[in-house]
């Protein structure tokens, strides 16, 4: 290679040299500097003014070899890098001479490096083997020249290489290239720091580049960042930190052009797909806590777009644009360069790109922001007339305006929806789906935008209701393209591909998404038939159900839920939460109606899906939290003005029910032993029905009378509501309760209507679905008791005397003289609203438990319920023994000797019956006990359940009934007999030292929400830390006993297996959480850990006791 030295520049200065090395140095002045082997800027340290001329040469020298022909490319470049590298670091201080000298070769160095960067990639003026572009001494070079020089001018044509520099970038991470090689990093590096020092000295470097200069570079940047935005490898935080700084840079020359009309339509063409493409990816991965660094590129990006397409001087021509679907006779409109924009929106619709339609939704949001500032800066420009005048008006007609840029946002949107539902969904692939679910989620994001910046206000729409009308038509087609989807869903063409089967519940979700947001735009969008989007929830919750194993079905759940609750909270704060409640009956009612021949199927019937699984779906569905939760605050929410009325249009809806049950008897009710089969199965009319009343309307229906708020000042009306609904159900419940040999017979008549022979009688108790009958009754009257009640306690004395008269329960009231005379005192059955001389509540139990089948479906729902009338009844007897202890004390001279056996006669018979129940509550703990499995009974320690008796099974049954025992051990225990409380207190102590994974908050996909689970584990847990338990002397003693005898067990079996315990008991975590909620319950434990360190292996006393805390 050739050096330096061989050019005349450099012979001419070696011969300047030896003369001044001859002349004495300048007073003052210590020797010169020895000669330094490398070219350097300046001269430093003691070097004065000789080593500034000596550097002026030397510069100079540069400067001609740079110049000259003699030298490759490649040395040059190698030259001027060791000259700046040296340089850089040089002290500058000297005579003026020598910086104007240093400023004017930097001024050459900077000029030269850029001519090299912005050669053409095929140049033919240089045969060089490399690209300067990719050679990072050229980018060190040009940064040392800017820092010490800020006044060197930058040549637009700088992006063009910039933009190379990006597509290499590219390429290398295409390959993998990037992560390993040194010298890629020192490239991307050095360009990063050159530009980042240009545009910190001057912001404005590329203000005078033409917009397809930029365009160029924008494109190839933004397909960088594209690649590097969800790769974290070595190199990539350099590319994306360039691509970041570019980007602002990019957004800065949009903001603060001179005249943004001429650039919008290059930005539009160009530059607007591939960013819409990036805006998608970043919103996409902005809330990931591996992306956070996308959130500082987002808010570049999104400063793109406004500026570009929403620039300050286009807003107003926006809001002068109208509906494409109407004609315009404005010239200026129809020419307007804005409908550019929406004309791209249509050719991005017809050319599928299904990316760039999710950023419409973003886009719009992004314009109303920048309208909005706008506003904002244009108001305290306003005068206090203009303010006074106009400053009303002046909000609508912006919304007004912003909901015409709306519809132009939305209409490509929609007019691509309503293609697709007049397609087959079956002759579509997994591709043409994904666009479909990408649109969807635009229109979800457009929807989003509405609501957030209150775009529709129904008082400001226009005369003729358009924007109302744009809205509905909107919601329309969302249903209809549902309906096909749905065809497609339950057909059997998709089965086999599993990519689809993904695919359609999350197109779904979408859908229930942008239902939900027209919902809260508005309401009225849907019309007044609630029932056909009941039944879409439905249907789509059937489906879901028979996809479980597919993961976005979960996702799905949790919409439709949502969407469910949603719809009872709005029709509630409309004060219409009756109409909601009951057009969801009505829905339940309408649910699987295609069964029957000659019945016309609905736009989504679910007849073609499995009985089992529609059922199931709907009672996951209404058993919810998130739903029931609704249910209950809107109906607790309502004016108690409301309350009776309430409780009329549910006695109305009843009525309807009743009577809708007893067309089942005309469709496939037949008792012949031919057609038997179809009542026994799950899948006749009269199985369906009478499981959608027991299991889903009875939920629906309690859930409303246990959430009703009961005042004094309502309480007389809504007894009397409460009464004319015990009307509607009397005329067949009574045949349940009164004491007749064909009463079975007589209550099947009264519900199907249809008569049937004794012979054909004794049949029914074979069929299943007869227990959901049961429970519809039974669940109706128990409610409707307990609400007349609670009525009674706020009402006045004469009409509480009155109401306590028809329910045959004077204790609720009477007091005083009243309990003097035996007249008075009425204690009759629990059914003795129903009729007089009714079975008592435990005959009728007897009767019901041992004549149907363990093996039906509703019977475990049935029994519970049995237990909850137990109770309510025990509490009566409670309240009557009482009252009987007090009327029969030794002191009181109230009763005669001969009333004071009858009170003694109704004492015992009180205590009897209480006796009774209790045991017949009691047989199912001894079930806990012994462990027995069957088909009824299924035995899981781990199981879990969600507190809604629509959801109760088999499984979760034992943890139902051992809660409603564990709440209420204060009402049965005077009356459990001692081997049934040690029995319950050593299941206690059982249950509560168990594994503790019940007390986690969990997603249950069943019920489709989020909430804490009831498991028997932290049920015996909170009742141990009830100070109830260590109050009475009856509870104490067993208790004391079956922890001492629990204990006991557990140390001397350590070793042994138990088949209860998933793990090692917890003792000193229960132990400590009794003492921690009560003081004083320590000292009782310290003598049971006395009892227990006294009977114990040493070695295990010690180990246990090291790890108790101080009692």
């Amino acid at each position: 290679m050739e050096t330096a030295t061989a050019t005349p520049g450099a012979a001419r200065k070696r011969r300047r040299r030896r003369r001044r090395s001859q002349s004495p140095p300048p007073a003052g002045e210590g020797p010169s500097e020895p000669k330094l082997s490398k070219l350097r800027f300046g001269c430093g340290g003691g070097g004065g003014g000789g080593g500034g001329t000596r550097s002026g040469w030397e510069n100079l020298d540069l400067v001609l070899s740079l110049q000259g022909k003699e030298l490759s490319l490649e040395r040059k470049i190698e030259l001027t890098f060791n000259f700046t590298s040296t340089e850089s670091n040089w002290s500058n201080h000297g005579r003026r001479l020598d910086i104007v000298q240093l400023l004017r070769a930097v001024s050459f160095i900077g000029n030269w490096v850029q001519s090299i960067l912005i050669l053409p990639e095929n140049s033919k003026k240089t045969s060089e083997p490399f690209d300067p572009v990719l050679d990072y001494r050229c980018w060190a070079i040009l940064r040392v020249c800017i820092e010490k020089k800020p006044s060197i001018s930058i040549s637009p044509n700088v992006l063009k290489s910039l933009g190379r520099v990006a597509r290499n970038g590219l390429s290398r991470v295409d390959t993998g290239a990037l992560y390993d090689d040194k010298e890629s990093f020192d490239l991307f590096g050095h360009v990063l720091g050159c530009m980042s020092s240009v545009f910190s000295i001057n912001t404005r470097t590329f203000f005078n580049a033409g917009v397809d200069l930029w365009a160029s570079c924008a494109i190839d940047v933004i397909s960088l960042a594209q690649k590097v935005s969800h790769n974290e490898r070595n190199g990539c935080t350099v590319l994306w930190n360039l691509g970041n700084c570019l980007f602002e840079q990019f957004s800065s020359f949009l903001r603060f052009y001179a005249n943004p009309k001429n650039i919008f339509r290059t930005f539009v063409d160009r530059i607007l797909d591939p960013l819409l493409e990036l805006l998608v990816l970043l919103n996409s991965q902005v809330n990931s806590l591996t992306h956070k660094q996308d959130r500082t590129m987002l808010k570049v990006v999104e400063e793109i777009l406004s500026n570009g397409l929403f620039h300050p001087q286009h807003l107003s021509g926006y809001f002068g644009l109208k509906n494409l679907n109407k004609s315009s006779t404005s010239r200026d409109v129809i020419g307007s360069y804005h409908r550019h924009l929406f004309e791209r929106f249509k050719a991005i619709k017809a050319e599928n790109k299904s990316v760039m339609l999710a950023g419409f939704g973003y886009l719009l949001q992004l314009f109303v922001r920048r309208s909005g500032n706008q506003r904002a800066s244009l108001g305290p420009r306003e005068t206090s007339l203009q303010k006074s005048s106009e400053g009303s008006e002046e909000p609508h007609h912006h919304r007004e305006s912003l909901f015409e840029v709306f519809m132009q946002f939305m209409e490509p949107l929609i007019l691509e929806c309503k293609s697709y539902s007049e397609k087959n969904f079956s002759n579509l692939g997994v591709t043409k789906l994904v666009e479909v679910h990408c649109m969807l989620k635009s229109i979800n994001k457009v929807l989003t935008t509405v609501i957030e910046e209150k775009i529709y206000v129904p008082t400001e729409d226009t005369s003729e209701g358009s924007y109302f009308e744009f809205l509905q038509d909107i919601y329309r087609v969302l249903v209809s393209m549902a309906e096909k989807m749905y065809e497609f869903w339950v057909s059997a063409v998709h089965l086999e591909d599993a990519n689809v089967k993904k695919m359609l519940p999350l197109m779904f979700a979408e859908i229930v998404d942008a239902v939900g947001h027209l919902l809260d735009i508005e309401y009225k969008v849907m019309g007044r038939d609630l029932v056909k989007l009941w039944l879409m929830i439905f249907a789509l919750s059937a489906t879901n159900a028979s996809s479980k194993d597919i993961k976005p079905c979960f996702l799905l759940a949790s919409k439709i839920s949502g969407l469910s609750s949603q719809v009872i909270c709005t029709f509630s704060e409309l004060r219409q939460v009756s109409f909601s409640i009951f057009t969801l009956c009505g829905a339940v009612r309408t649910f699987r109606a295609a069964v029957g021949t000659g019945v016309a199927a609905s736009s989504f019937s679910v007849s073609s899906l499995s009985s089992d699984k529609c059922l199931e779906s709907l009672a996951a569905l209404l058993s919810s939290q998130t739903l029931r939760d609704a249910i209950r605050t809107s109906i607790n929410s309502m004016p108690e003005g409301q309350s009776s009325r309430c409780i009329e249009e549910l006695t109305l809806d009843l009525t309807g029910t009743l009577k809708w049950m007893r067309t089942c008897g005309l469709l496939d009710v037949k008792l012949e032993v031919q057609g038997e089969s179809s009542l026994v199965t799950r899948d006749s009319v009269f199985g369906q029905r009478a499981e959608l009343l027991g299991r889903h309307l009875s939920e629906i229906y309690t859930n409303v009378l246990e959430s009703i708020t009961v005042t004094t000042s309502n309480s007389t009306l809504v007894a009397k509501s409460v009464e004319r609904l015990v009307d509607a159900i009397r005329p067949n419940l009574c045949h349940l309760v009164r004491n007749e040999s064909n009463s079975s017979s007589e209550f099947v008549y009264s519900v199907i209507g249809k008569h049937i022979s004794n012979k054909q009688g004794a049949n029914w108790q074979k069929i299943p679905s007869l227990s959901w009958l049961y429970v519809f009754f039974f669940r109706i009257y128990m409610s409707c008791r307990s609400l007349y009640l609670q009525s009674i306690g706020l009402m006045p004395p004469d009409s509480a005397i009155e109401a306590t008269e028809l329910v045959g329960n004077s204790f609720v009231v009477c007091c005083g003289k009243e309990w003097t005379n035996s007249a008075n005192i009425l204690a009759e059955g629990y059914f003795a609203w129903i009729v007089q001389n009714s079975f008592p509540l435990f005959d009728a139990i007897e009767i019901l438990t041992q004549s149907l089948s363990r093996n039906c479906s509703g019977f475990t729902l049935l029994v519970f319920i049995l237990h909850v009338m137990a109770l309510q009844r025990l509490n009566d007897l409670n309240r009557q023994i009482n009252a009987f202890d007090f009327l029969l004390e030794d002191d009181t001279d109230q009763f005669d000797k001969e009333n004071s056996e009858g009170t003694e006669l109704l004492k015992k018979s009180s205590c009897l019956e209480a006796t009774q129940l209790t045991s017949f509550m009691m047989s199912y703990v001894r079930l806990l006990s012994s462990g027995e499995t069957g088909s009824f009974w299924c035995y899981e320690i781990s199981s879990s359940w969600d507190s809604s008796l629509c959801s109760l099974d088999e499984f979760s049954f034992p943890i139902a009934t051992w809660q409603l025992l564990c709440e209420n051990i204060d009402i049965w225990s005077p009356h459990a007999s001692k081997k049934d409380l040690k029995n319950f207190f050593s299941n206690l102590i059982k249950f509560a030292f168990v594994e503790k994974r019940s007390c986690k908050d969990v997603e249950n996909s069943g019920s489709q929400s989020s909430h804490r689970e009831i498991t028997l584990c932290n049920v015996s847990v909170q009742l141990l830390c009830d100070t109830i338990i260590y109050d009475r002397k009856n509870l104490v003693s067993g208790f004391c006993h079956a922890l001492k005898k629990s204990v006991l067990s557990f140390v001397t079996d350590a070793n042994e297996d138990n088949d209860l315990l998933d793990s090692p008991p917890d003792l000193v975590d229960i132990l400590t959480k009794l003492e921690n909620e009560n003081s004083w319950i320590s000292c009782k434990l310290q003598v049971i850990v006395a009892t227990y360190s006294l009977h114990s292996p040493s070695g295990k006393t010690a180990a246990i006791g090291n790890g108790m805390p101080s009692l």
